[in-house]
Protein backbone atom coordinates (compact mmCIF):
# COMPACT_ATOMS: atom_id res chain seq x y z
CA UNK A 1 0.00 0.00 0.00
CA UNK A 2 0.87 3.24 -0.68
CA UNK A 3 0.08 6.97 0.68
CA UNK A 4 0.25 9.73 -1.79
CA UNK A 5 2.52 11.80 1.12
CA UNK A 6 5.95 10.24 2.32
CA UNK A 7 7.24 12.29 5.09
CA UNK A 8 10.68 13.70 4.90
CA UNK A 9 13.16 12.31 6.92
CA UNK A 10 13.35 12.86 10.41
CA UNK A 11 9.42 13.90 10.66
CA UNK A 12 6.66 12.14 11.45
CA UNK A 13 2.94 11.58 10.28
CA UNK A 14 2.00 14.80 11.84
CA UNK A 15 5.23 17.19 11.15
CA UNK A 16 8.24 17.45 13.17
CA UNK A 17 9.24 14.17 15.07
CA UNK A 18 8.97 15.07 19.53
CA UNK A 19 12.64 14.21 20.44
CA UNK A 20 12.02 15.23 23.89
CA UNK A 21 11.03 13.83 26.92
CA UNK A 22 7.76 13.19 28.51
CA UNK A 23 3.81 14.51 26.15
CA UNK A 24 4.52 16.59 24.07
CA UNK A 25 1.30 17.54 23.88
CA UNK A 26 1.16 18.83 27.48
CA UNK A 27 3.16 21.56 28.52
CA UNK A 28 6.20 21.12 30.92
CA UNK A 29 5.02 21.75 34.61
CA UNK A 30 7.88 24.25 36.19
CA UNK A 31 9.51 23.26 39.57
CA UNK A 32 10.21 25.91 42.24
CA UNK A 33 13.96 26.80 42.11
CA UNK A 34 15.64 24.78 44.87
CA UNK A 35 17.19 26.88 48.05
CA UNK A 36 20.66 27.34 48.14
CA UNK A 37 22.49 24.90 50.10
CA UNK A 38 23.50 26.22 53.93
CA UNK A 39 27.14 27.03 54.56
CA UNK A 40 28.61 25.16 57.21
CA UNK A 41 29.83 27.68 59.93
CA UNK A 42 33.19 27.74 60.23
CA UNK A 43 34.30 25.83 63.55
CA UNK A 44 35.72 28.11 66.62
CA UNK A 45 39.11 27.13 68.19
CA UNK A 46 39.02 26.92 71.58
CA UNK A 47 41.58 28.30 73.50
CA UNK A 48 42.75 26.85 76.82
CA UNK A 49 44.64 28.85 78.95
CA UNK A 50 46.02 26.30 80.94
CA UNK A 51 47.22 23.95 78.18
CA UNK A 52 51.07 23.29 78.31
CA UNK A 53 53.14 25.89 75.95
CA UNK A 54 55.54 24.80 73.85
CA UNK A 55 59.52 25.86 74.05
CA UNK A 56 59.03 28.37 70.98
CA UNK A 57 55.70 30.06 72.65
CA UNK A 58 57.72 30.29 75.86
CA UNK A 59 60.95 31.93 74.12
CA UNK A 60 58.42 34.44 72.43
CA UNK A 61 56.32 35.26 75.23
CA UNK A 62 59.98 35.93 77.39
CA UNK A 63 61.45 38.02 74.49
CA UNK A 64 58.18 40.11 73.79
CA UNK A 65 58.29 40.37 77.73
CA UNK A 66 62.00 41.81 77.90
CA UNK A 67 62.11 43.75 74.71
CA UNK A 68 59.04 45.93 76.64
CA UNK A 69 61.44 46.56 79.54
CA UNK A 70 64.82 46.80 77.71
CA UNK A 71 63.68 48.69 74.51
CA UNK A 72 63.92 52.32 76.24
CA UNK A 73 67.08 51.21 78.00
CA UNK A 74 68.47 49.85 74.28
CA UNK A 75 67.64 53.07 72.91
CA UNK A 76 69.16 55.18 75.37
CA UNK A 77 72.16 53.76 74.89
CA UNK A 78 72.18 54.03 70.36
CA UNK A 79 71.27 57.46 70.77
CA UNK A 80 74.58 57.81 73.37
CA UNK A 81 76.52 55.75 70.66
CA UNK A 82 74.97 57.82 68.18
CA UNK A 83 75.77 61.66 69.79
CA UNK A 84 79.55 60.11 70.67
CA UNK A 85 79.90 58.70 67.39
CA UNK A 86 79.03 62.53 65.61
CA UNK A 87 81.49 63.69 68.52
CA UNK A 88 83.94 61.94 66.90
CA UNK A 89 83.92 63.08 63.47
CA UNK A 90 83.36 66.20 64.17
CA UNK A 91 86.88 65.98 65.91
CA UNK A 92 88.40 63.97 63.17
CA UNK A 93 87.72 66.66 60.44
CA UNK A 94 88.47 69.65 63.09
CA UNK A 95 91.79 67.80 63.60
CA UNK A 96 92.46 67.33 59.81
CA UNK A 97 91.46 70.68 58.51
CA UNK A 98 94.19 71.95 61.07
CA UNK A 99 96.85 69.46 60.48
CA UNK A 100 96.12 70.65 56.87
CA UNK A 101 96.84 74.36 57.85
CA UNK A 102 99.88 73.12 59.26
CA UNK A 103 101.05 71.18 56.23
CA UNK A 104 100.27 74.49 54.16
CA UNK A 105 103.34 75.86 54.64
CA UNK A 106 105.53 72.73 54.28
CA UNK A 107 105.45 72.76 50.71
CA UNK A 108 107.14 76.26 50.99
CA UNK A 109 109.56 75.60 53.46
CA UNK A 110 110.24 71.67 51.79
CA UNK A 111 111.20 74.56 48.37
CA UNK A 112 113.79 76.42 50.02
CA UNK A 113 115.60 73.66 51.40
CA UNK A 114 115.70 71.65 48.01
CA UNK A 115 116.70 75.42 46.48
CA UNK A 116 119.72 75.79 48.96
CA UNK A 117 120.63 72.22 48.78
CA UNK A 118 121.03 72.80 44.47
CA UNK A 119 122.76 75.94 44.88
CA UNK A 120 125.22 74.09 47.25
CA UNK A 121 125.43 71.14 44.76
CA UNK A 122 125.84 73.55 41.83
CA UNK A 123 128.83 75.07 44.16
CA UNK A 124 130.54 71.74 44.57
CA UNK A 125 130.10 70.78 40.55
CA UNK A 126 131.63 74.11 39.73
CA UNK A 127 134.64 73.74 41.79
CA UNK A 128 134.93 70.10 40.82
CA UNK A 129 135.14 71.13 37.13
CA UNK A 130 137.43 73.98 37.66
Amino acid sequence: MSYPYSPAAGQGAYGQTYRGKGNPKRPRQTRKPRPPRPVRPTPRTVVDPFAPRTNEQIQAQVSAEQMKLLGPIIAEIQRAIEARSQAGQQAIQGYTSQLGGLWSGAARQTRAAYDQARQAQAGVNTALAD
